[in-house]
């Protein structure tokens, strides 16, 4: 989802003055979203690297982003605090190369990526008698794994590989949740990991949309 898009929705949900409508007194909730983030454009770092290493010319094409979705489940501590946990699946996203060595040999490469695993977090919400408990603010911990696949093509030939890293790192954010009636509200919410998968250098910014239900 575009920033601009988020922002739009955020300010229509409250102007039909949501913020007052009542939630369901439940301490169990469940629910799923669907997110977005942008990748960094890393074609000219690649094509370049390769140029250095066999000479010629190459070019690259990338996604441009990579969705996420992500089903969970909490439980209401007190009217501040939501322990949550949940489960997040990326889509594929990748890049492929062409190029010509220094040699005149002429080769493809491809790799595909995605990402998965849980989250542990603590939502953080103003008391109820300030007007703003939907709004709330999260904090916690990711445990990911990432998983690549690549394939270099070259004077006929076709080698693959398949790499896979894993560890924990963090998870910010806020959100708000607009309620559609007395069980259902509409999440919308911005997220930032860092240390995607135990990777220090690896961070994304997510934004999402989803439903949640209070049993």
């Amino acid at each position: 989802m575009k920033k601009t898009t988020f922002a739009l929705i955020a300010t229509a949900v409250f102007s039909m003055g949501a913020v007052n409508a009542q939630t369901a007194d439940s301490k169990f909730y469940g629910g799923a979203e669907i997110g977005s983030s942008k990748l960094d454009n890393e074609t000219g770092t690649t094509t370049s690297a390769l140029v250095r290493a066999y000479g010629g010319s190459a070019s690259a094409t990338q996604d441009a982003a990579v969705r996420d979705f992500r089903i969970f489940g909490g439980y209401k501590v007190n009217e501040n605090i939501d322990l949550e946990l949940g489960y997040m699946q990326t889509s594929n996203f990748g890049m492929n190369v062409t190029g010509r060595s220094g040699g005149g040999v002429n080769y493809a490469m491809s790799v595909s990526a995605k990402y998965s695993g849980v989250d542990y977090t603590a939502v953080i919400r103003p008391s109820v008698d300030s007007g703003y408990n939907n709004l709330f603010a999260r904090i916690g911990f990711t445990n990911y794994k990432g998983e690549a696949t690549g394939s270099v093509s070259a004077s006929g030939n076709t080698y693959t590989s398949n790499a896979s890293v894993s560890g924990s790192g963090n998870i910010y954010g806020f959100g708000y949740d607009a309620p559609l009636n007395t069980n259902m509200s509409v999440r919308m919410s911005i997220n930032r990991l860092t240390k995607i998968a135990g990777e220090s250098d690896n961070s994304a910014t997510i934004y999402s949309i989803g439903l949640v239900n209070r049993f």
